[in-house]
């Protein structure tokens, strides 16, 4: 899946009906898809199927359902750690406007690594739920911290998700609020993307950081800018983008 998907602006709910559809390789079967009168235990059961089709369709069902399904939704994501069904859960759950502490803290640890699944998918959800939380202020110093991660993916998924923030914190759609909060957040994590951008062994997170250094020192946001300016001057970066 190329950087082009990941960055585009979809609801958490049908980003996360298409990433499976996308990194699942099994067929869909017709008599797979759910009844409108199958239980929600049922349709919870099939939120991490392999088969793609049946797993999406549980999920518009649940979804169909309404708020009614929420307890049944936290229930699972306190019970079972897939990476697929907190996915969709979380979705589902926002899509609904509900519980968002729980959604936002549930992907939180997504990101960290603290879920799994299948091979195929598993990494992939874990950088979206790195990706999906990069609005909210209070994820930014554990995105900071994933940098130093001991798992390479973890640190890949911070990576991506500074540049995805640097970028919508300039006006990309769908934009971030640059409240001062946030800036003050972001600049405080600036010597962290340093540190990766300069010492990371792996070079997609060095080349990211450094591309979210570099957004950083263009920004329209002064102290921002100034502080991106001041840590990047001088210094030469292994990324050979």
């Amino acid at each position: 899946m190329g950087r082009r998907f990941d960055r585009q602006p979809m609801r958490l709910f049908w980003l996360a009906v298409a990433m499976i559809v996308i990194t699942m390789s099994a067929v869909a079967t017709a008599e797979e898809t759910p009844s409108s009168v199958a239980t929600v235990p049922d349709l919870l059961k099939k939120l991490d199927d392999e088969n793609d089709a049946a797993a999406g369709a549980a999920a518009s069902e649940l979804l169909k359902r309404g708020p009614s399904v929420g307890p049944a939704l936290v229930g699972a994501l306190h019970q079972r750690h897939g990476c697929q069904l907190q996915w969709i859960v979380t979705g589902i759950l926002d899509e609904l406007a509900l519980e968002p502490q729980l959604v936002t803290a549930t992907l939180m640890e997504m990101a960290r690594g603290h879920c799994g699944g299948s091979a195929k998918t598993d990494r992939l959800l874990q950088r979206q739920a790195a990706i999906a939380i990069v609005p909210h202020v209070e994820a930014i110093p554990v995105l900071g911290a994933m940098l130093s991660d001991r798992d390479i993916y973890v640190r890949r998924s911070a990576a991506f998700a500074f540049d995805e923030l640097t970028e919508r914190l300039q006006g990309r759609s769908p934009a971030i609020e640059a409240t001062s909060t946030m800036l003050d957040a972001t600049r405080r994590a600036l010597p962290l993307l340093l540190e990766a951008a300069l010492h990371d062994t792996d070079e997609i997170v060095h080349c990211m950081s450094y591309e979210s250094l570099d957004q950083a020192r263009r920004s329209k946001h002064e102290a921002l800018r100034a502080d991106a300016v001041k840590l990047i001057e001088g210094k030469t970066f292994p990324c050979k983008r």
